[in-house]
């Protein structure tokens, strides 16, 4: 029986060696094409969307659906739109706002300048009565008086 074991040793041992290395392959292979898989399937995912995945016995959802790349990109898009309205909205109000603070300021100036030349005329003003009321009453005398004194 040795003798016939001899003969079939190489042949066993060349099968099983074969076959070691067909799993180790296969092992090899089988991790690659797996991870491949899962990168398609994210990509798909990401490409086309989602659907919510459900508990099958209470119906919670377990993961909420995402929706397809052009669904996303066309929300983005919207947002980038309103956002650049915003933007341009807020120049125009700024520029608004640094005009009439200008104006507002040129109102102040020309405001203050009134009230000075105001008060400067009324200082006049008081100082002209001021004037007449200490004024000898000599030159009332050719002024005819109706009946109250002055």
């Amino acid at each position: 029986m040795l003798a016939l074991l001899d003969d079939y040793a190489g042949w066993i041992v060349g099968v099983l060696g074969g076959l070691t290395a067909l799993g180790v392959v296969a092992r090899w292979v089988r991790k690659r094409v797996q991870t491949f898989a899962q990168k398609w399937d994210r990509a798909r995912e990401t490409l086309v969307g989602r659907e919510e995945i459900r508990h099958p016995d209470t119906a919670v959802v377990l993961v909420q659906a995402t929706p397809g790349l052009g669904q996303r990109l066309a929300h983005i898009e919207q947002n980038l739109t309103a956002l650049s309205d915003t933007r341009t909205e807020m120049q125009t109000l700024t520029q608004r706002v640094g005009d009439l603070t200008g104006r507002f300021d040129q109102h102040v100036t020309e405001s203050q300048e009134l009230d000075l030349a105001r008060a400067r005329e009324q200082s006049k003003m008081w100082d002209t009565i001021k004037t007449i009321a200490e004024a000898p009453s000599a030159h009332w005398d050719g002024v005819e008086r109706r009946g109250t004194e002055l």
